[in-house]
């Protein structure tokens, strides 16, 4: 071997060092950011001249994990939704047996309504059954509130999203340009390909999705309904938030809006974007909260039902819609007492030592049919807040897991690889100092 092929051999080793040092250098740098890959220097022999040559500077990812990771944040995402949902709905209940509950206004009514069936000409205690039925009545009108409340915020948050979605579709598809850019004068893509995978993984909490690498390094993404939301140009996906929210406005009557894909109609969100948190709040809001709100209605007509009299009842609809006291019984509002004792169609208090209706209301309130709405009601909705949090448990946990297992940058093995690429920089530049001694007593003969 010549000295200038032991020279060059010698260069390619110091330039193979020194590229190695950088890329350790930045792996220790990242080594507590979750988003970064870390790079190895791969060499290789370099077939003209000898010596060694840079291959390239690699990522280390693995894929199917990276992938699992994307649609365990999805599932993780979808499942924190369900259980605000399901709070909510459990709240509205309030638990049996305590303040504020449901149950607890019942109970409460119930042990009025006996109170002034023993004592029917007590004035104090028919305003007892009326402040007790009208206490009961609003926190129905308030359990209804919070969850239309809840459908209204689902709607904006499903109009967020769907924002969110289409700025980092667009986000990836001009990291992709950039990666062929880039690529394309040799240069590293590597930092451009951590930061599409991060706008990947943000995605995948509102929409799951699943990727694929064209031969460019560009990525094409797919729902797992398997709608196309990226291949080239992003999909625009559309969505018009409502203002208001009642409980007569659904998405199959019109009154609410509903997604689409480049200005098509999605049938629903299970069929092409569910699973994520996007699908969530449009269950939340087409589906769970709605049934959640007509079993609140079916509890409101067996109120007025179950303090029905003889034309009319103690608790109605008011011109909003909601619960309230039928201003015939309430003195606040020029009505009579003594009607919830004769009924609405006496024309003067004449009976004040019977109970009246006040026995039947009693009657009507122990048969158990409004008591059943209401327990069954709460019971239901307290299993459905258990299985929401059980399933943002089990989630939680998964993808807790699955990023256990992610190689991220071991710090340890980087500083062992910085030793022995120290280790090789300087056998190389002893090399190097050896070809110099040699040419300067070669110089040294030669004068």
């Amino acid at each position: 071997m010549s000295l200038g092929s032991a020279m060059n051999n010698a260069l390619s080793g110091l330039t193979a060092s020194a590229r190695g040092a950088e890329v350790i250098s930045s792996n220790l740098a990242n080594a507590t950011n979750a988003s970064y890959a870390p790079q190895a220097v791969d060499l290789g022999t370099n077939a003209v001249g000898g010596g060694v040559k840079i291959l390239s500077v690699s990522r280390q990812v693995d894929l199917g994990l990276q992938g699992a990771i994307n649609l365990g944040l999805a599932s993780q995402s979808a499942a924190a939704v369900q259980v605000e949902a399901a709070t909510t709905v459990a709240k509205a209940y309030g638990t049996p047996g305590e303040t504020g509950s449901l149950s607890s206004y019942l109970e409460q009514l119930d042990s009025t309504l006996i109170a002034a069936s023993a004592a029917p000409e007590s004035d104090v205690r028919l305003q007892s059954v009326l402040d007790a039925a009208s206490d009961l009545a609003k926190a129905i009108n308030a359990g209804s509130d919070s969850i239309q409340q809840a459908r209204l915020s689902a709607d904006e948050a499903i109009a967020e999203d769907v924002a969110r979605a289409n700025d980092l579709l667009g986000q990836i598809a001009d990291l992709n340009s950039q990666i062929v850019s880039v690529s394309s004068h040799g240069q590293s893509p590597n930092a451009l390909l951590d930061a599409r995978d991060q706008a990947v993984s943000s995605l995948s909490e509102l929409i799951p999705v699943r990727s694929t690498t064209r031969d460019n390094n560009t990525v094409a993404l797919y729902s797992t309904g398997g709608r196309i939301l990226l291949d080239g140009n992003p999909a625009e996906i559309g969505f018009s938030s409502s203002q208001v929210m009642v409980s007569e406005m659904s998405f199959e009557n019109g009154a609410l809006s509903g997604l689409t894909i480049n200005g098509k109609a999605v049938e629903s969100a299970e069929n092409g974007l569910g699973g994520g948190r996007l699908g969530a709040n449009l269950a939340l809001r087409d589906s769970v909260l709605p049934q959640a709100q007509e079993q609140l209605g079916r509890i409101s007509e067996a109120l007025q039902t179950s303090l029905a009299l003889d034309a009319g009842s103690v608790i109605q609809a008011d011109s909003t819609g909601k619960m309230a006291v039928n201003p015939a019984f309430d003195p606040s509002q020029g009505g009579e007492l003594w009607r919830l004792r004769e009924g609405m169609t006496a024309l003067s208090a004449q009976s004040a030592g019977a109970a009246g209706y006040l026995g039947t209301m009693s009657e009507s309130l122990q048969s158990g049919t409004l008591s059943s709405l209401i327990t069954d009601g709460a019971s239901n909705a307290a299993r459905a807040q258990l299985r929401a949090e059980d399933q943002l448990v089990i989630q939680s946990t998964k993808l807790t897991a699955l990023n256990a297992q992610r190689s991220g940058v071991n710090s340890d093995d980087e500083l062992q690889t910085l030793l022995l690429t120290e280790q090789m920089y300087a056998a190389n530049a002893q090399v190097m100092t050896a070809i110099e001694e040699m040419l300067d007593m070669l110089m040294g003969v030669l004068r």
